[in-house]
């Protein structure tokens, strides 16, 4: 089709701009501001109601980050409680020495925790 069909022929069909909110109405582009003019309220309630569920996602995906950063500060915690535990493992030979030792520490870590 010619340049002159696509963007500017007042007989060429063309979708409303509002068709990314729900309205699905094709017209003649003689006809396009008349058709914005008579579906005013309409094109508002379709953009109002994707408005509206765009908050609603942005409070889901804000809860799902708050917990997701809580996940995250526990697990930071959880290594910082590893790193300063007094394991045998990595203290001394004796750990080497004497396996036993280094599972009990294991265990009584997981216990208390």
């Amino acid at each position: 089709m010619g340049e002159h069909y696509l963007h500017s022929c007042q007989e060429s069909l063309v979708n409303c701009k509002y068709r990314k909110y729900g309205c699905l109405q094709q017209m003649k582009r003689k006809n396009e501001q008349q058709h914005y003019q008579e579906h005013m309220e309409t094109h508002l309630k379709h953009a109002i109601a994707v408005c509206d569920c765009l908050q609603r996602s942005r409070e889901e995906l804000m809860r799902e980050y708050m917990r997701r950063n809580a996940d995250l500060d526990s697990l930071k915690q959880r290594i910082d409680n590893l790193e300063r535990a007094d394991y045998p493992l990595s203290a001394t030979s004796d750990s080497t020495s004497n396996p036993s030792q280094s599972s009990e520490a294991i265990d009584s870590f997981s216990e208390s925790n």
